[in-house]
């Protein structure tokens, strides 16, 4: 399952603190001074939301993700939902063979040094 982190660093949006509620750049009117809050977690509950104390966007991540890429209509949750799994599953599956390969690598180095 993936959160509203997940959909940050897909989206590409900046991160200006960490943790299970950290402050960004907001997409929406570019504040950098951390105006905008993004929240998974709040008193032991799932919340992934997200509010702007600038320019008072606020919503869900599904509300974010709809609202960057421009997906509009009566479906736009059930398309966001249907876009973020596909493209939580490439980046799960692109980081999963990076880390094969890695792995690959050091037991090849492994495997010469032990050679010599």
């Amino acid at each position: 399952m993936f959160n509203i982190s997940d959909v940050a660093n897909l989206l590409g949006i900046k991160r200006l603190t960490e943790g299970n509620s950290f402050n960004v750049v907001c997409p929406f009117c570019g504040d950098t001074r951390g105006k905008m809050n993004f929240r998974i977690v709040k008193d032991g509950e799932l919340a992934n939301t997200y509010h702007c104390f600038k320019c008072g966007a606020h919503g869900n991540m599904l509300t974010l993700y709809a609202d960057l890429m421009g997906i509009c209509g009566v479906d736009r949750y059930k398309i966001a939902i249907v876009k973020l799994r596909r493209r939580c599953m490439r980046a799960l599956a692109a980081e999963t063979a990076m880390t094969a390969a890695s792995q690959n690598d050091d037991t090849d180095r492994g495997g010469r040094n032990s050679k010599s």
